[in-house]
């Protein structure tokens, strides 16, 4: 997922996510920056770009809340300054 992820491979992302690969795996290196979300928040660096990969992730089942080096996916959206992220990720906040 993470490598889906650096290559911009949206339709990737969604096609392993919908065959069951998991949203939540933590990468084992410190590149990757723990989650999928996580790293595609800190990786893509278009905001149109890292919204599409967010909104994709959240829809297959993404936690915006779980924290790798002490930063979550609102604490990298805020770092970046990606306002349009930081709202997709209230929106779904409010969902749950």
């Amino acid at each position: 997922m993470h490598g889906a992820i650096a290559g911009y491979q949206l339709e990737t992302v969604n096609l392993l996510a919908f065959q069951g690969a998991d949203v939540n795996r933590i990468c084992p290196t410190s590149d990757c920056k723990g989650t999928p979300l996580n790293f595609a928040i800190y990786w893509i660096l278009q905001e149109e770009d890292a919204a599409a990969f967010v909104a994709t992730l959240l829809k297959h089942g993404a936690n915006p809340r779980i924290s790798y080096e002490g930063k979550n996916a609102f604490d990298w959206a805020r770092e970046k300054g990606y306002g349009k992220v930081i709202a997709i990720l209230e929106q779904t906040r409010r969902k749950n």
